[in-house]
């Protein structure tokens, strides 16, 4: 397995930076980092991926705390996916008050999401009331 696998979605983990001057050459912006384990925090996370030098993808499932629970072979373009499920399943009091305001959270939700896709053109969006899929590009 992979080490960039294992750290995909812990807390301040990154593979683009080793020291500082990294900063000056980052070409992406990537969805790493703070944001992974922050959803992995709010539901359940699975990463679909795949890049043009392996003949099959990888889904990758993590706990709420960030550490790789299952790896597993699959069929995909190049490419990847991230996909929240049950989202605040494990926060009670905030599940309760978004379902009870699920059409405005949801409104809300599509707003933010649209505005970041047409501002950096860098992912695709999904998004059911039960779940929420980022399709990005390799």
């Amino acid at each position: 397995m992979c080490v960039g696998l294992q750290v995909l979605a812990l807390k301040h983990h990154t593979s683009k930076l080793e020291d500082f001057t990294d900063l000056l050459n980052l070409t992406t912006y990537g969805f790493r980092g703070e944001a992974l384990s922050s959803l992995c925090a709010l539901g359940n996370l699975t990463v679909e991926t795949r890049t043009k030098n392996e003949p099959v993808a990888t889904l990758l499932t993590f706990d709420h705390s960030g550490l790789l629970t299952a790896e597993k072979k699959t069929a995909r373009q190049i490419g990847t996916t991230v996909t929240v499920r049950k989202l605040f399943s494990n926060l009670p009091v905030r599940s309760k008050e978004f379902k009870r305001n699920i059409r405005k959270e949801y409104g809300k939700l599509v707003s933010l999401l649209n505005v970041s896709f047409f501002l950096t053109n860098f992912f695709d969006i999904h998004t059911c009331l039960d779940h929420i899929v980022f399709f990005l590009p390799e």
